[in-house]
């Protein structure tokens, strides 16, 4: 039977319908691309853009031109302009202002062949600082309440024309609409009970079968009521309402988790697009009638949409979620896939220390980057070689660290420390689970 799940950040419904059989490779879309043509977003191309307003630079190099490696221009065909006014005025029962307000480029390296989640740790925490520093800027502009940052990453993800890898900043006005929900949801929460729902939520989810990653400073999960498939939140895990306050030492956490994530999302799902943006809370403009609860009872966070189906009159797409009980699997494998959601756990019958054996077993082949694993004397069945095989398949997540052939006779690549750390977890049998993964489906409440 399908379900209803409640988004206790949004109040919103999300409908997880049942499908039968769902892999990561069953998701279609169109990969990323890299252009050939002239991009004026790589370096020594620095006279095609406008003038930068931030940069992060090597000593002695010179504004708008090389010697950078991240850089902040305005874009060229921007939705608003920081000129002019608002004039806030009235047209009948309408409200409208002028355009003002600021649209920015974040290019995150000088070169057009390496994408977020390609970057090293140091180079992503420069992207961080670029937007930290942006923020802190604009929030000077009394004009302005809200800093909007967003990235698209891919064609289905919005980056229609632009192939090399940048993030957008847009300072706005008013507070968006999604924002705004987010906010007295959180406000309700905290006058109930006096306590940050994301801070209540993350303690949960620190325990739960939906943790993905997590470092000192930062923890990603798959939010409960996921509205995309793969949707991934990453939360401080200690309270803070505004992003501009990271420290430096949070900045490196936060580079290092974000990147594991993508890397985690790029390898599992083969590049797919996504949208990542800022939830932030608004710039603190005090009037009356303005809550004083802001501070405590908002959480700021970063939240990855993959776009890995089509919306349709209502948005549905393939979910695969844990259900209760798959712990292990889900903390061994990225982005709460089961192992057993994913087809491998139907016929692994024998123990997972039979499979580790397996595993670690064989010698080389004829060709190189490839090792042939002969039966061995402690996989105790066909069935197990086979979901063995079919296991590593799966679990082709980071740098290659090892090649086997599977059943079919095509070499899959695998990381040994992945595989490790899902067999280490337990020595029980893994037996089928005759659970069907689900189908979300988006609704108001």
């Amino acid at each position: 039977m399908s379900q209803m799940r409640k988004d206790v950040f949004t109040g919103s419904w999300v409908i997880m319908a049942e499908t039968n059989t769902v892999r990561p490779s069953d998701f279609h879309f169109k990969r990323f691309a890299r252009g050939t043509t002239f991009c004026p977003f790589c370096e020594t191309n620095e006279v095609a853009t406008p003038p930068e307003v931030f940069a992060v630079r090597s000593p002695g190099s010179s504004p708008n031109g090389p010697g950078w490696s991240v850089r902040v221009v305005p874009n060229s065909k921007p939705l608003l302009r920081v000129e002019g006014e608002l004039g806030r005025r009235a047209e009948g029962f309408h409200d409208l202002m002028n355009g003002v307000g600021a649209h920015e480029i974040i290019v995150e390296t000088p070169r057009r062949d390496r994408s977020l989640h390609e970057l090293e740790v140091h180079e992503l925490s420069d992207v961080i600082r670029a937007y930290v520093a942006r923020i802190i800027d604009l929030e000077r502009d009394k004009r302005m309440r809200y800093v909007l940052i967003f990235k698209n990453h891919g064609e289905e993800a919005g980056a229609h024309t632009i192939s090399h890898s940048i993030s957008q900043l847009m300072a706005l006005a008013v507070t968006p609409r999604s924002v705004k929900t987010k906010l007295l949801v959180a406000q309700d929460y905290f006058a109930l009970k006096e306590r940050c729902i994301y801070c209540d939520v993350l303690q949960q989810e620190l325990k739960g079968p939906r943790l993905i990653a997590e470092n000192a400073d930062f923890v990603a999960f798959a939010p409960f009521a996921s509205r995309f498939p793969f949707e991934i939140g990453v939360f401080p895990k200690s309270h803070s309402s505004a992003f501009s306050r990271i420290s430096p030492g949070q900045i490196e956490n936060l580079a290092r988790i974000l990147r594991d994530v993508l890397q985690r999302l790029d390898h599992t799902l083969g590049g797919p697009p996504y949208n990542l943006s800022l939830q932030d809370r608004p710039f603190l403009r005090p009037r009356a009638g303005y809550w004083n609860t802001i501070e405590d009872d908002f959480h700021w966070h970063l939240q990855i949409l993959p776009q890995i189906v089509r919306a349709t009159g209502v948005r549905v797409g393939i979910l695969v979620l844990p259900q209760p009980g798959s712990a292990r699997n889900c903390r061994s494998m990225p982005l709460t896939v089961s192992v057993n959601r994913l087809g491998i756990g139907q016929e692994l019958e024998g123990s997972l220390p039979s499979v580790r054996a397996f595993l670690r077993g064989g010698e080389p082949c004829a060709h190189a980057g490839s090792t042939r694993r002969p039966p061995s004397p402690a996989v105790e069945s066909p069935a197990t070689l086979l979901a063995a095989n079919r296991l590593v398949r799966v679990h082709r997540l980071f740098h290659v660290a090892r090649t086997v052939r599977n059943a079919g006779g095509r070499s899959k690549a695998t990381s040994t420390e992945t595989v490790n750390h899902y067999l280490q977890r337990s020595d029980t049998p893994m037996r089928p689970t005759h659970t069907k993964p689900t189908a979300s489906a988006t609704t108001s409440s």
